[in-house]
């Protein structure tokens, strides 16, 4: 009678599988979260984004790297983070809708650079902008004189 080999898994090695599974999926959750945390925020492209709204995206992806590198994070921990960050910047979004100075404070203003194909030198200085580079952004525009310039604006 011959015997039928037996396998044998070490106990530690079925905890190990378990835990990578698990980790597996609490990072999908944590990759999901956060893309349903920038939808809710509406956010755009990254180069429309107003300065508050880049470092609060900066700091998003940050805390979801967190958890990644560190399996003694609790998830939890990043996800309450990770919300009212989220909720704080709704509320700076809606409060700077209602308020003009906190509109400003926030988001910058335009400035005119070029107005009836007159340069304002004064506004260049203020956006520490060289003419090199006022003038390299005309040329992407196809305008190489600023004399055929209406009005060039800045937004800050």
């Amino acid at each position: 009678m011959q015997r039928e080999p037996t396998v044998c898994v070490h106990p530690s090695r079925i905890q190990s599988a378990f835990f990578h599974l698990l980790r597996t999926f609490l990072l999908l959750l944590l990759l999901l979260v956060i893309v349903f945390a920038v939808r809710i925020m509406g956010k755009r492209q990254i180069g429309q984004l107003q300065p508050a709204e880049l470092v609060v995206t900066i700091l998003l992806s940050e805390m979801a790297a967190t958890p990644m590198q560190d399996n003694d994070i609790p998830m939890l921990n990043t996800l309450v983070a990770i919300f009212t960050l989220v909720g704080l910047e709704i509320i700076m979004s809606f409060v700077s809708m209602k308020s003009i100075r906190i509109r400003n404070l926030l988001q910058g203003n335009s400035l005119i650079l070029i107005r009836n194909g007159i340069l304002d030198q004064k506004q260049l200085k203020r956006l520490r902008f060289t003419l090199d580079d006022l003038l390299e952004a005309l040329r992407n525009k196809d305008v190489f004189d600023i004399s055929d310039v209406k009005y060039a604006i800045a937004e800050t």
